[in-house]
């Protein structure tokens, strides 16, 4: 994208941050549907959760089956799951709990929750964005700005209860609402279009060749870190479809190319 519009201009606009600043995503309303369930045995969270599932209640997120609110989001932003890595990586030694960012509030009303996962959202999934988006803009001599990133927005963002953001259930109301007066209003409904492609999919079928010959074809860097055996038997599961591991085989083969293309192939 990048490449195409450096085609055609020097600089380019981004709407990075309305997502983050306004509730745009799912996650808030998934935390603040079933959040309040917090106070309660995590033991009982999961029944209720797994009577959902099986028809016999309201149908809960999963959100509910975790210790708390930042142990919810902690998931779904690392790519590799903690034990599953030191089951891979024996040797790697301890390993933090979590990051500061995902201390979860100690309470469980709804603007508590809303104000932690605004929080999580900018220090998390934006600062990703942005690296990404600077990297690849970068490369090809673009300049993109950000406008909703800029002091007023974010101020004003932050100086409004969040959940009149989330007002009705909605996403991003009082940004839409706001830009009815400049935008049509058949455009604000259109749905997003992402650029999400089905990596695990791809893993198991046209790719698997390449995840082979990276993984097992070669010794795996840092040498000794990793159980061979044990990588092997985490990607047969992602092969046999017990689980959906593409994301963390995903950081892995990274990490191979990487020090394959930095580090000249250095196995130490």
């Amino acid at each position: 994208i990048s490449r195409f519009a450096r085609e055609r201009v020097k600089v380019a606009l981004s709407g990075d941050g309305g997502d983050e600043l306004f509730f745009g995503y799912e996650r808030p309303r998934s935390l603040l549907r079933d959040g309040e369930l917090f106070r309660w045995p995590r033991r009982l969270r999961h029944l209720l959760y797994l009577l959902g599932r099986l028809g016999l209640g309201p149908r809960r997120s999963d959100v509910i089956v975790h210790p708390t609110a930042g142990d919810y989001y902690f998931s779904v932003n690392c790519r590799f799951p903690v034990n599953e890595l030191e089951a891979l990586a024996p040797d790697i030694g301890p390993l933090p709990a979590g990051f500061d960012l995902y201390r979860g509030p100690t309470a469980s009303d709804a603007r508590s929750l809303a104000e932690f996962s605004r929080r999580v959202e900018i220090g998390g999934q934006l600062q990703r964005g942005l690296k990404k988006v600077d990297m690849a803009s970068m490369h090809h001599g673009l300049e993109v700005r950000v406008p909703l990133l800029g002091n007023a927005v974010v101020e004003a963002s932050f100086a409004i209860d969040p959940l009149l953001h989330l007002g009705d259930g909605g996403r991003k109301v009082l940004l839409r609402r706001a830009l009815t007066r400049r935008v049509p209003a058949e455009t604000l409904q259109q749905r997003k279009l992402g650029f999400g492609i089905p990596l695990g999919t791809m893993l198991r079928g046209p790719l698997r060749p390449l995840v082979e010959g990276t993984l097992f074809d070669r010794p795996l860097w840092p040498a000794g870190l990793f159980d061979r055996a044990a990588v092997e038997r985490f990607w047969r599961r992602h092969q046999r479809e017990e689980v959906d591991r593409k994301w963390a085989l995903w950081a892995l083969l990274s990490l191979q190319w990487w020090s394959e293309r930095a580090l000249d192939g250095a196995t130490t």
